[in-house]
């Protein structure tokens, strides 16, 4: 019987997750924000990778980026060269809402940094 209680409780997360999944997509698609410019001396970069584990929920993660209060300069999404063939099409798309792509080696946890402070 504890089996069943286990079982049940794990389907009923799922289904929360899923709802709050949806409802997030949801916000995310409908949301307006007014952007401003930042007013600091320097150029804000968002720099951040991915893999293709993680590319089914990339384009919501960018498009929240894409989406904030401030603007940053540049959005620099930094994936391994074997990897970019990959990227869905919703992500490619939002090169024309400023997102830039960049390949690099796939050097694990190190594939956004280094190529981030080599370029800026």
């Amino acid at each position: 019987m504890a089996r069943l209680g286990t079982a049940l409780r794990r389907w009923n997360h799922r289904r929360i997750a899923r709802k709050r999944d949806a409802w997030g997509r949801n916000e995310i698609a409908t949301r307006t924000v007014t952007s401003t410019p930042h007013d600091w001396d320097t150029p804000l970069v968002v720099s951040l990778t991915s893999y293709p584990p993680r590319f089914p929920t990339l384009a919501l993660t960018l498009r929240c980026l894409l989406q904030q209060t401030v603007t940053p300069d540049r959005v620099v999404l930094w994936i391994a060269h074997d990897d970019l063939e990959a990227l869905p099409p919703d992500v490619l798309t939002l090169q024309a809402r400023g997102l830039e792509i960049s390949g690099c080696e796939g050097t694990r946890s190190y594939k956004k940094i280094i190529p981030a402070l080599a370029a800026f």
